[in-house]
């Protein structure tokens, strides 16, 4: 009775003979034959090789749209809570009887931009600009 010798590599099949049992066998084999065998043997090698090389990709491909989508929501659900969290603070703020300071804080520019920031991760220089300005123009309209 053969004794089996551990698996190498887990893409072996688990009837599949080894490395050492192969080689073992092979080495009694005339050099003429051993030469026949290797060529006739070198396409599927190839074939075996190529259908890894697919599977790798098609794996970290898969990983990489796993990580992707796990990063856009992220952003959205930040998004999410920011844009609630300052239209919650202008609310109070509003409420506590400070209208302007509520206007600066959930005014126009400001909340879209921030949403646009974590939702899209896109910033430009004119929203920043934009956001900017309107601060400015608030703050203006607060001194006497």
């Amino acid at each position: 009775m053969k004794t089996r010798q551990p698996r190498t590599s887990p893409d072996e099949a688990p009837g599949s003979p080894s490395g050492f049992e192969i080689a073992s066998l092979w080495g009694q084999i005339p050099v003429e034959h051993l030469q026949v065998a290797l060529k006739a043997l070198e396409p599927e090698l190839k074939r075996e090789h190529e259908f890894r090389m697919k599977r790798l990709d098609k794996e970290e491909a898969e990983t990489s749209a796993r990580r992707m989508h796990a990063l856009q929501m992220t952003g959205v659900i930040a998004g999410l809570v920011l844009a609630v969290g300052m239209i919650g603070g202008a609310v109070l703020l509003g409420s506590n009887g400070q209208p302007w300071l509520a206007a600066l804080l959930c005014g126009g520019p400001s909340i879209i931009v921030l949403i646009k920031m974590f939702v899209l991760r896109k910033s430009d220089k004119s929203d920043t600009a934009t956001v900017s300005e309107a601060g400015k123009a608030a703050l203006r309209s607060l001194v006497p």
